[in-house]
């Protein structure tokens, strides 16, 4: 008898396991503001005008991120998300950078396969400006907040997003070696900082702007056992006689 009764309950303890619905796929990006990355590199104030990585680096003119991004959706309007990236300056600028962040984004309106989306994230990271004997190395890690607005194109298995972007972060210990040279600051610059003796000042990295495309592949059919049942708000009561 209890045996009958587990049964016939898995399925639909299946059914609520299931995710809401879910997606991963890849994912590319590119910055449109600053229209220099980055907004100022730091200087150093050593005597020797040679070795300041604000003169000797250049900035990149051209960043491209790509990546993945997976989604789980706990209902119509919530879901989580994870997203690796790697970016790269496109130029001659030797810039690469990682980054994992996790995001929170709510739906604000959905219909006809049309999601309009806004959320948010933490993400942390790291970069290198590797210009070689020209120009140096300059390498930092960072935190950052991210926030998101955009609209996804939903299919039954396969998903199309467009999202606008902004960053808003600060770097941890900066630095930066030149000719032999190495100079370090003690990091968490959230708008820069300027040169002591001897050492490296900060650069300022963010805020940052861009635009972003992902591809989802996975189930995009809801699954209508975690649907949040509504209330019949026209039932009729018979009334006691």
């Amino acid at each position: 008898m209890i045996l009958s009764f587990l049964l016939a309950a898995l399925p639909t303890a299946e059914a609520q396991a299931k995710p809401f619905m879910w997606g991963v796929g890849p994912s590319v990006n590119t910055y449109l503001f600053p229209f220099g990355y980055p907004h100022s590199f730091p200087t150093t104030d050593d005597g020797n005008g040679n070795n300041n990585p604000d003169s000797n680096l250049s900035k990149s003119d051209f960043v491209m991120g790509f990546g993945g991004k997976g989604v789980m959706y706990m209902n119509w309007f919530w879901r989580a998300a994870l997203r690796p990236t790697f970016t790269r300056g496109m130029d001659d600028s030797g810039y690469s950078a990682w980054s994992l962040s996790v995001e929170v984004d709510r739906t604000i309106q959905a219909a006809n396969g049309i999601n309009i989306l806004a959320g948010a994230g933490l993400g942390t990271g790291g970069f290198t400006f590797d210009q070689g004997s020209s120009g140096g190395s300059l390498t930092a890690r960072q935190l950052y907040a991210r926030g998101q607005a955009g609209a996804m194109f939903r299919n039954p298995t396969r998903s199309y997003e467009v999202m606008i972007f902004a960053i808003l972060g600060f770097s941890g210990q900066e630095e930066y070696t030149f000719n032999g040279n190495s100079y370090v600051n003690g990091g968490f610059n959230l708008l820069g900082e300027e040169a002591s003796s001897e050492s490296l000042g900060g650069g300022l990295y963010s805020p940052v702007i861009g635009v972003e495309g992902t591809v989802y592949f996975g189930d995009f059919t809801p699954n209508k056992k975690r649907r949040p049942q509504k209330k019949n708000k026209n039932k009729k009561f018979k009334k006691k006689k």
